[in-house]
C-alpha cells in the first residue's frame, strides 16, 4: 500500500509538471517556433 501511494503521489507530481509545462509551451511555443524558423533562416542562407 505504501508503495502504491508513493507511485501515485509521484504521478500526480508528473501530471502537474506535465500541466505547467504545457502551459508554459503554449505561451512560449509561438516565440520559440519563431526563434526557430529565423535560426533556420541564417543557417539555410
Amino acid at each position: 500500500m505504501v508503495v502504491a501511494l508513493q507511485i501515485a503521489g509521484k504521478l500526480k507530481v508528473k501530471k502537474n509538471c506535465i500541466k505547467k509545462l504545457q502551459v508554459e509551451i503554449n505561451q512560449k511555443g509561438k516565440s520559440v517556433l519563431k526563434n526557430i524558423i529565423n535560426y533556420h533562416k541564417v543557417r539555410n542562407f
